[in-house]
């Protein structure tokens, strides 16, 4: 117990990060995009959209 050391760290900002599998290919990530619409519940749908938005071509 003697090498335990409490501290206090108070966080000034806190950024947060996007990963929606866009290092994977295109084929594997339109799999998990219909996976996560087959669930069919509210987040899964909302993350599915925020995927296909990432997908080359998505923009057109």
């Amino acid at each position: 117990m003697q090498a335990i050391v409490c501290f206090r760290i108070d966080a000034l900002t806190l950024e947060g990060k996007w990963k929606l599998n866009q290092h994977h290919t295109p084929e594997r990530r339109l799999k998990v995009i219909a996976a996560l619409r087959s669930a069919g519940d509210a987040d899964a749908l909302a993350i599915a959209d925020a995927m296909a938005a990432t997908l080359p071509g998505a923009a057109d």
